[in-house]
């Protein structure tokens, strides 16, 4: 609903300009491809027309994940409207929360792993260290900056299923199966 409307918004001032003479700029390049990237990372609908935008969005990458993120944010903020109100905390959710934030993603990077040491009882004890893995619970801000932004409208229907319980590592193949995980 959003994205209609920003799109609405930016089809009456195109009509508007047209019918009042007012010239409007039209956009080339990088300048274009930014601009629409915009538009189309801040809605969940994907249009053919978004293909090039994307292509060149997601086809900056940089040695450093950091850096991807600061050239991706640098290639959005060529659009001219990026420095308007409001639009440098989007252009910072998409470049920090686009193709970040679904299950896939989630249930992959977001684990965290604990040592636990376990010993045998008796009079001669064995000891032993115990890997343990999780995904965790908890959306990480740069995606719940990214999802509930005001401007974006990505009908996210992202969620934690079960519990965040600790699994083992020899049953690491399964953990996807047992414990909790995202589901889109």
């Amino acid at each position: 609903m959003k994205s209609k409307l920003i799109a609405s918004g930016l089809f009456l001032f195109t009509a508007l300009s047209q019918a009042t003479g007012i010239p409007v700029p039209e956009f080339k390049g990088d300048i274009k491809l930014a601009c629409e990237a915009v538009l189309c990372l801040s809605s969940d609908t994907h249009p053919s027309e978004c293909a090039p935008a994307l292509s060149r969005y997601f086809g900056i990458n940089k040695k450093f994940w950091s850096d991807t993120v600061n050239a991706r944010k640098n290639f959005l903020q060529l659009c001219p409207a990026s420095s308007n109100a409001g639009m440098p905390e989007l252009v910072n959710a998409i470049a920090n929360g686009a193709e970040r934030c679904d299950a896939a993603y989630l249930n992959k990077f977001l684990y965290e792993e604990k040592e636990v040491q376990e010993c045998s009882g008796g009079k001669d004890p064995d000891c032993w260290r115990e890997t343990y893995y999780r995904i965790k619970n908890e959306l990480p801000n740069y995606c719940r900056a990214y999802v509930n932004h005001e401007w974006t409208d990505l009908n996210s229907t992202l969620r934690y299923e079960g519990s965040p319980e600790w699994i083992k590592k020899d049953s690491v193949a399964g953990w996807n199966n047992s414990g909790g995980r995202w589901v889109d």
